[in-house]
C-alpha cells in the first residue's frame, strides 16, 4: 500500500493566457494549502521553473508565441525540469489532441471548462505520486551510497589484512625450516596450526573480496558453454582430492548467456561444496544436467554426499552460515552467498534440495539473456 504524503507546502506553477482562468484556478489550489506561482506565458513558466523547480505544472496549450507543446519541450530538455509532472488544461476535445499530448510527456489532460473537484482530485493524486517517486529515489541513492561505501570498506579492509597474514605466513615457514631438527614436536605442531590457521583467514579475505566485487562490475553477456566450464572445474577440483574416485555425469554442450567469470565463480563453488561433502561417502558421485522447464531452462549440480536437513537450512545462502562443522569440513560460509548473488545479478534463481545422509542437489536458473534452445 503506497504511503501517504504530506502535500500540503507542495509548489504549482499555473501557466494560462486567459487572467479569469489563472485566478480561478489560482485561488481554488490555495485554498487547499498549495504554494501556487500563476504565469501568463509560457517563457514566464520556462524561467520560473528553472529559477525554482515546481512539484507540479499546469499547462494550458493554447497559447499565443509559445503554446504548451513547446513549454513541455523546453521543460522535458533541462535537467532540472525533465521530471516535473505536467496536466495539459485545454478546450482541445479530441481523442488525438489527447494522446498528443501524453506523448508529449503530460501525465494527464483536463478539458475546459475545469471542473475544479476534479482538478483538485487529479492534482492531489499526481502530487503523491511525485513526493513518492521523490522518496523512493532518495531511499535509493542512500543504499546505493551505503552499499558503494560497504563494498569499498571491505574491499580495503580485506587488502589491508593480507599484508600482516603474509608476515604471518612468511615467519611461520622460517620458524619451521629453521627449528624443525631440534625435534620440538610441540612447538613445530603450534606452527602448523598457526600455518592452518592463516591458510583459512587468507581464503576468508578472499572470498569477502570476490563478495565484494561481484555488484561492482557491468556483466559481459555472450554465450558460454557451461557444460565445458563444469567438466574443467570438476577436473581441477578432483585432482586435489588424492584418494578420491568420483563417478561424473556432465551434460554435453549446455549453451547459457551470461558473464562467463561470474559463472565460474558460481560454479567454482558448488562444486568445491559437492566434492567436499561426497568426498568421505562410499562411492562418491556428481552430476550437472538441465532440466527443459516450460518457462525456462533449470541446470543443476548434484551429489550424494551427507546431505543436510533442509528444516534447518533457513539461511542456507547467508553469509558465515554453515552447515557442518569447520572441523569436519573446512570452509568460509560465504561460498553460497556468492553463488546467489552471481545467479541474481543474471536475473536468475537459485535454491537446494536435500535430506541428511542422502545428498544435495543445488538447481539455478539464469534469466539475463536468453539460453540457447529457450523459446
Amino acid at each position: 500500500m503506497n504511503q501517504v504524503l504530506d502535500i500540503s507546502c507542495a509548489s504549482i506553477l499555473v501557466v494560462d493566457d486567459t487572467s479569469e482562468t489563472l485566478h480561478l484556478l489560482t485561488e481554488a489550489l490555495r485554498s487547499e494549502g498549495y504554494e501556487v506561482r500563476p504565469v501568463l506565458t509560457g517563457k514566464h513558466a520556462i524561467h520560473a521553473a528553472l529559477n525554482s523547480p515546481p512539484d507540479l505544472v499546469l499547462l494550458d496549450i493554447m497559447m499565443p508565441e509559445m503554446d504548451g507543446y513547446d513549454v513541455l519541450k523546453e521543460l522535458k530538455y533541462h535537467k532540472e525540469t525533465e521530471a516535473i509532472p505536467v496536466i495539459f488544461l485545454t478546450s482541445l476535445t479530441d481523442d488525438e489532441d489527447e494522446e498528443k499530448g501524453l506523448s508529449a510527456g503530460a501525465v494527464d489532460y483536463i478539458n475546459k471548462p475545469v471542473h475544479l473537484r476534479i482538478l483538485k482530485s487529479r492534482v492531489e493524486t499526481h502530487l503523491q505520486l511525485k513526493l513518492q517517486r521523490d522518496k523512493l529515489e532518495e531511499q535509493n541513492y542512500e543504499l546505493k551510497s551505503m552499499n558503494e561505501e560497504l563494498e569499498a570498506f571491505s574491499y580495503s579492509a580485506s587488502h589491508d589484512l593480507k599484508a600482516p597474514l603474509g608476515v604471518i605466513k612468511t615467519y611461520s615457514d622460517f620458524i619451521k625450516e629453521h627449528f624443525e631438527d631440534l625435534h620440538d614436536r610441540e612447538g613445530i605442531s603450534d606452527i602448523n596450526e598457526i600455518k592452518i590457521a592463516t591458510s583459512r583467514m587468507t581464503q576468508l579475505i578472499e572470498d569477502l573480496l570476490k563478495l565484494s566485487q561481484i555488484g561492482q562490475n557491468t556483466l559481459s553477456i555472450k554465450p558460454i558453454n557451461l557444460s565445458q566450464i563444469v567438466e574443467n572445474i570438476f577436473t581441477d577440483v578432483n585432482s586435489n582430492m588424492s584418494g578420491v574416485n568420483f563417478q561424473f555425469t556432465c551434460e554435453p554442450d549446455v549453451i547459457v548467456e551470461a558473464d562467463e567469470n561470474l559463472v565460474q565463480i558460481a560454479i567454482s563453488n558448488l562444486i568445491q561444496n559437492a566434492c567436499k561433502y561426497s568426498s568421505k561417502v562410499t562411492n562418491p558421485s556428481l552430476r550437472f544436467g538441465v532440466i527443459n522447464d516450460f518457462a525456462h531452462k533449470i541446470y543443476f549440480i548434484k551429489d550424494n554426499g551427507i546431505g543436510f536437513d533442509l528444516d534447518k537450512a533457513d539461511n542456507l545462502f547467508t553469509a558465515f552460515n554453515r552447515l557442518h562443522t569447520s572441523k569436519g569440513y573446512e570452509g568460509t560460509g560465504i561460498g553460497l552467498t556468492i553463488v546467489k548473488r552471481i545467479i541474481e545479478r543474471h536475473n536468475g534463481s537459485i535454491w537446494a534440495e536435500s535430506k541428511s545422509g542422502e545428498g544435495a542437489a543445488f538447481y539455478f536458473t539464469f534469466h539475463k539473456g536468453r539460453n540457447k534452445g529457450d523459446s
